[in-house]
């Protein structure tokens, strides 16, 4: 009886150990296919889309965390070389060291959706997090399998949530700082190939162009016009 019992005991403490380096085998297989890479937001975007991109489309949704945007609604569409420049030349961010903390990252979907194209062929989804942030998946630092899962939320300099609140007023007729009641222009929210793109015109000051700053292109105050605008409640 007392042999049967150490021979329990000896089975038991084996399968104890056994359960435990498994456990930490786990472990460390998790930390080496499951991890993050610290980057600095700055210009990953402007690398991956700045030359290939022709094309941009802003959808009234927001980032493709919860559901698909093809059934969104598009507001504004363009071609145009010198607004796609522009669009490039004023998001900028905030040059700081990230790994993609919670408090980091806002749980909500964004708006609006600014999504960026080679001809018909969408190359990022991206979406406005607040008028602050900019949402996109090159900003993730998280690695799965060795693969980039998830997305980031990259912080806007002042100067560009300045320009991007005037772009998408004159755009789209989307006031990021009040977007509950959203102004909106008559017509707005029609098919993105009603409305004309606001082509800059050579030698004379853009409608986004600070006096403050001569030459740059980051906005300055923009005031909505009441003949211009009205307020629907969505």
């Amino acid at each position: 009886m007392r042999r049967k019992s150490v021979k329990l005991i000896a089975v038991s403490a084996i399968c104890v150990g056994i359960a435990w380096a498994a456990w930490n085998w786990r472990l460390e297989m998790a930390e080496m296919t499951v991890y993050h890479i610290p980057m600095v937001y700055g210009h990953q975007l402007h690398d991956a889309l700045r030359d290939k991109c022709d094309r941009i489309m802003v959808r009234k949704g927001g980032y493709d965390c919860c559901e698909p945007v093809e059934s969104d609604l598009v507001v504004f569409e363009t071609r145009h070389p010198a607004i796609v420049a522009e669009v490039f030349q004023n998001l900028q961010f905030e040059p700081y060291m990230t790994s993609n903390s919670p408090i980091e990252t806002c749980m909500c979907c964004g708006y609006p959706g600014i999504d960026f194209y080679k001809g018909n062929r969408r190359l990022a989804i991206t979406s406005v997090q607040h008028g602050v942030k900019l949402r996109w998946e090159g900003f993730s630092t998280a690695r799965v399998a060795f693969q980039r899962k998830g997305y980031g939320d990259a912080p806007l300099t002042k100067e560009s949530q300045e320009w991007l609140n005037s772009f998408l007023i004159d755009h789209c007729g989307i006031d990021l700082k009040h977007p509950n009641p959203i102004a909106r222009r008559p017509g707005a929210g029609q098919p993105a190939t009603k409305p004309a793109d606001k082509v800059p015109v050579k030698g004379q000051p853009s409608p986004h162009t600070s006096k403050d700053a001569p030459g740059s292109r980051m906005a300055g105050p923009h005031v909505l016009q009441k003949e211009d605008y009205r307020v629907e409640f969505p």
